[in-house]
């Protein structure tokens, strides 16, 4: 991507201003170079995210470690941003970028004939995990534990919650993900349990459950 649409009173919103306010007008400008950074990866795929060292991200963002995870937390709490961690891989996705690409980036993707006709911009279907998962099976494992356990169906936003556990599973495999999700289902967290158990909660929450190593019991529990 050459450049992308930024708009003129960002700053201004109730979640920018959160984010100033928490970290200053050097929080500002690291949300905008994080932008920077994941839209200049971006090609006429829908990729929207970009994989780097730990120690790489902390260098062009100049930042230092603590603040970077304190800073990863906010945005992806305040905004549509994934970060994803595995070891001292840190994965940044940012969805919004796609309604965002410039003009050359859409012509690269219209003469690659390689991705379906364009979808409505800021269309998105919402539904009760009664709805077929459309093929995705990890999607579909994560339904039935919800009902399972809870016994109730779970709201899904069909384009978006693919998307985020499509990056998951891309991140920690298909096995991990699964040991995962009934580890999510499982977790008391408070946080959680207000929130819900939405595949946004989860995606927010995977990394502080893969660093706990929570491991699935044959016997139906869960166990550190």
């Amino acid at each position: 991507m050459k450049w992308f649409r930024h708009e003129v009173d960002s700053m201004n919103s109730e979640r920018m201003a959160n984010l100033i306010n928490k970290f200053g007008w050097e929080g500002y400008g690291r949300f905008w170079r994080i932008m920077e950074i994941v839209a200049e990866r971006m090609d006429e795929s829908n990729r929207c995210w970009v994989e780097l060292p730990e120690v790489v991200w902390l260098q062009k963002l100049v930042m230092r470690k603590q603040k970077f995870d304190s800073y990863t937390t906010a945005i992806t709490y305040l905004f549509d941003i994934h970060v994803l961690r595995n070891g001292d891989i840190v994965r940044i996705e940012i969805p919004n970028l796609l309604q965002k690409r410039d003009n050359y980036t859409r012509n690269l993707q219209a003469s690659s004939k390689k991705l379906p006709s364009k979808e409505v911009e800021g269309e998105e279907e919402v539904s009760s995990g009664k709805k077929k998962s459309g093929g995705n099976p990890i999607l579909k494992f994560y339904l039935d534990e919800h009902k399972k356990k809870f016994g109730t169906e779970v709201s899904i936003s069909w384009k978006k919650d693919s998307a985020l556990m499509k990056a998951i599973v891309d991140t920690f495999g298909e096995k991990k993900t699964k040991d995962l999700i009934v580890a999510f289902m499982a977790d008391e967290n408070s946080w959680v349990q207000n929130r819900g158990r939405g595949v946004n909660i989860f995606q927010s929450q995977v990394n502080r459950l893969n660093t706990s190593h929570l491991k699935h019991d044959p016997y139906g529990g869960v166990v550190l």
